[in-house]
C-alpha cells in the first residue's frame, strides 16, 4: 500500500510538472509571437456613418433569423455600405451606452485591427447640418472634458454631454 501512495506521488508530480512546463512555455511563446503588434503601428483611418445593430442589418439584408428580445450587436455602417464591428473601450463607450451618439451620423476615426473588420476607435464626431461637431462629456463643477459618459471621477456627479461645432463643413 506504502507503494502505491508513493507511485501516485510521483505520477501527479510529472503531471504538476508538465502542466507548469507547457503552460510557462505557451506564454514565452505568446509573448514572442506579441513582439511587433503595437497597436501604434496600426494606421489610424476615418469613416463616415452610422452605428447599427449587425444582427439586424444581417437579417434585413440576409433573412437571418434573429430571437424577438435580441441583445443588439453594435457595429458601423459606412456612407458606402461597409460594415465592420465595433470593439467596446473606453474610447467607445459612449456609442454602447448613450443612445444620442447611436442615433448621429458620425465620423469615426479608428484603427482597423489587422486580420479583422474590428474597430478600435480614437475619436468621435458628429455631422449635423454637414458641420462636423465634436461630441465630449462635460463636468461644468470641475471643468473635466472627458470621453466617458459615466460620472465625473473628481466630484462624483453626473456628466453633460456636449456637442460643439468644429468650424470645418463636411463634403
Amino acid at each position: 500500500m506504502r507503494r502505491g501512495l508513493k507511485e501516485r506521488r510521483v505520477f501527479y508530480c510529472g503531471w504538476l510538472i508538465f502542466i507548469a512546463w507547457t503552460t510557462f512555455g505557451a506564454w514565452g511563446n505568446a509573448s514572442a509571437e506579441s513582439e511587433g503588434r503595437d497597436l501604434s503601428a496600426v494606421p489610424k483611418q476615418a469613416l463616415q456613418g452610422r452605428v447599427v445593430c449587425l444582427a439586424e442589418e444581417m437579417h434585413r439584408n440576409f433573412g437571418t433569423h434573429l430571437p424577438t428580445n435580441h441583445l443588439p450587436l453594435y457595429g458601423f455602417k459606412t456612407k458606402e455600405g461597409e460594415l465592420y464591428t465595433l470593439l467596446r473601450t473606453k474610447l467607445s463607450e459612449a456609442i454602447f451606452v448613450d443612445p444620442r451618439v447611436r442615433e448621429r451620423e458620425l465620423i469615426l476615426s479608428v484603427r482597423v485591427l489587422p486580420k479583422s473588420r474590428l474597430l478600435d476607435v480614437v475619436t468621435i464626431k458628429s455631422v449635423k447640418d454637414g458641420v462636423v461637431h465634436d461630441l465630449y462629456y462635460y463636468c461644468f463643477i470641475c471643468s473635466i472634458r472627458t470621453v466617458d459618459p459615466a460620472i465625473c471621477l473628481c466630484c462624483q456627479e453626473a456628466v453633460e454631454f456636449m456637442e460643439t461645432p468644429m468650424g470645418k463643413s463636411v463634403p
